[in-house]
């Protein structure tokens, strides 16, 4: 059965996501109150980057491919950035999560391998459309008439 996903509109609420969770890292938040909510978020942006890449990356075919994955792309190197910021401030205020750091680097490797799977694909992308846009002589003399 064939999904009809706005993966624009998954792509926009995930990177507001990322970008809200990154400044939380910036406050002073309560461990209490904000650090399961931070991981639960880490997990959940892991996760659904995951499904959006595996539910696009054969669909080349579609117009907005090429937009799709640069906006996935870019939601991958932001999500690694907020994977930094929250290892950093974990051993800046030495605080004790309840989940590993091998969970954590575990996370960070499966991104920056996606990511280098997708800068792939947008970089064949590129190649395949440039070779489509490609106007030969007859059809330039056709379309000026020559």
């Amino acid at each position: 059965m064939l999904k009809n996903t706005a993966f624009h509109d998954n792509l926009y609420q995930l990177a507001k996501i990322i970008n809200i969770t990154t400044e939380g890292l910036t406050l002073e938040l309560s461990e209490n109150m904000f650090l399961e909510k931070t991981i639960a978020d880490i997990s959940f942006i892991s996760d659904t980057l995951q499904s959006l890449f595996v539910e696009v990356q054969n669909l080349s075919h579609l117009p907005e491919y090429l937009p799709i994955m640069q906006s996935l792309y870019s939601c991958e190197t932001d999500y690694l950035l907020l994977l930094k910021a929250f290892a950093a401030k974990t051993i800046e205020k030495q605080i004790t999560l309840p989940v590993s750091g091998t969970d954590l680097s575990a996370y960070y490797k499966l991104h920056t391998d996606t990511k280098d799977r997708i800068e792939k694909r947008i970089q064949e992308s590129d190649k395949n459309l440039d070779a489509y846009q490609i106007v030969s002589q007859n059809e330039l003399s056709q379309l000026l008439c020559i």
